[in-house]
Parts: structure tokens; C-alpha cells; sequence
């Protein structure tokens, strides 16, 4: 579907350079395929960014599998919890 967008994009004459994606959404917490995203951005030539605020402590995450263009987050809510409540998914 994405791939989609980027064709049909680009069939109008825009010029796709950037796309922007959660890793989980904050409202309603869904998660996005962002693997296959990034996947689609490398094949087409796209900056991936990708928003991983809500995904760390909450889903698997391997950068280097990944290999994103960017990958930004931040850690004030999940970095400053007990890291024994972490392991407990407390």
C-alpha cells in the first residue's frame, strides 16, 4: 500500500525525498509495520525517519538489522523507570 502512495506520487510529478513513521502510535498504540517501510524507502530511494518514542521497552528493536536513514526517540518516560520493573514488564 505504501509502495502505492509513492508511485501514485509520483505519477502526479512530486518528488517522494522523506517519509516519516511511528514504530507504535501513541494513541490509539497500534503498531506499525515500520520494517517493511524502511524496506520500501531503501528500494525507492527514500530517507526513512523513523519515530521510535512508544516502541522502546514495548517491542523488539535491532537497528542494525533495521538500518534506517534515521532513527530518533527519547527516553523520558520508559529510560527513568526501575530497570528491574523493565524486566518484569511491569
Amino acid at each position: 500500500m505504501f509502495r502505492n502512495v509513492v508511485e501514485q506520487a509520483r505519477s502526479e510529478g512530486l518528488n517522494v525525498k522523506v517519509a516519516l513513521f511511528d514504530t507504535v502510535t501513541s494513541l490509539p498504540g497500534m503498531r506499525f509495520p515500520f520494517e517493511e517501510l524502511t524496506r520500501v524507502c531503501k528500494d525507492e530511494g527514500i530517507f526513512s525517519v523513523i519515530d521510535g518514542a512508544h516502541g522502546i521497552g514495548h517491542i523488539p528493536l535491532d537497528l542494525k538489522e533495521l538500518q534506517p536513514d534515521f532513527f530518533t526517540s527519547n527516553l523520558h518516560k520508559y529510560g527513568s523507570t526501575n530497570p528491574r520493573d523493565r524486566s518484569q514488564g511491569n
